[in-house]
């Protein structure tokens, strides 16, 4: 006979030394059990995708890569990048020159608005080499190496 009292969360029978178990009484448990444990073990939003473990053990990704001098690069990886980081490994981030000209060496990109002339990618991200008024986009210069931290 099932008992006259239950667990507390999920209303299992909790049996006293007067009560006389059926079989019954054990399956409908086994049936609770494997209803809420299995719910939860299936459940996606209490439990971290394959690609949010990643993210998790791993935040970042670390790479230097040297300049081309050409004029637009694309530098892939094997995830979609939240945001990247590049500058030069020895060598300021923005330099002036004669007072007017600006020469950008660093950039920082992300999903929703970037430095001027480098864009995110599903698989990476594309910067330019290039000059622009008083501006200099120096994202891809062989004279440099570049130090790239992405976010996954």
């Amino acid at each position: 006979m099932a008992s006259k009292f239950k667990t507390d969360n999920l209303q299992l029978n909790n049996w006293v030394g007067s009560d006389r178990p059926t079989r019954s009484d054990f399956v409908m448990d086994n049936s609770i059990i494997d209803s809420v444990l299995g719910s939860h073990v299936q459940s996606e939003s209490m439990h971290l995708t394959s690609d949010e473990k990643l993210r998790v053990g791993s935040p970042y990704y670390f790479k230097i890569v040297q300049g081309t001098d050409e004029e637009s690069r694309t530098i892939t990886f094997d995830f979609e990048p939240q945001m990247v980081l590049m500058f030069p490994s020895d060598s300021p981030p923005v330099e002036l020159v004669d007072g007017n000209l600006r020469i950008n060496c660093c950039i920082a990109v992300r999903n929703y608005g970037s430095t001027r002339n480098c864009y995110i990618s599903s698989s990476g991200f594309k910067v330019f080499q290039k000059t622009e008024g008083s501006i200099i986009s120096n994202f891809n210069n062989s004279d440099y190496q570049y130090v790239i931290v992405a976010f996954r």
